[in-house]
């Protein structure tokens, strides 16, 4: 007999600053509850200062177009961590239009 796999549940985290200290606490609670009932938990973040306006610096959003939702069974975007979220509205069309389940940590999105 053949073994069957059951793949894992995914739950992706669209951030900012994810090495600053409050990013750091809100995504270690996100992963243990879901590492908890056995989800795993991609985290989708830039890592610079955002509030220093450069280009090349800002050449690091490019992560979040990585982000695909039919690899996920559900989003998280922390919305206090941008300063401005229309970085990530190419993200927020994506979840909309795929009906990807997500919540909005501290902010709120049209649909």
């Amino acid at each position: 007999m053949g073994v069957i796999v059951v793949p894992q549940k995914r739950i992706a985290v669209i951030t900012a600053r994810a090495d600053e200290t409050e990013q750091k606490e809100i995504i270690k609670g996100i992963t243990e509850t879901a590492f908890t009932y056995g989800y795993d938990v991609f985290v989708f973040s830039n890592i610079y200062n955002h509030w220093v306006v450069d280009k090349q610096l800002n050449f690091e959003n490019v992560i979040y177009s990585f982000f695909e939702p039919c690899d996920f069974d559900g989003v998280i975007i922390t919305a206090e961590a941008f300063m401005d979220i229309k970085i990530i509205d190419d993200v927020m069309k994506k979840i909309k239009k795929s009906k990807l389940p997500a919540v909005i940590i501290d902010g709120k999105a049209k649909g």
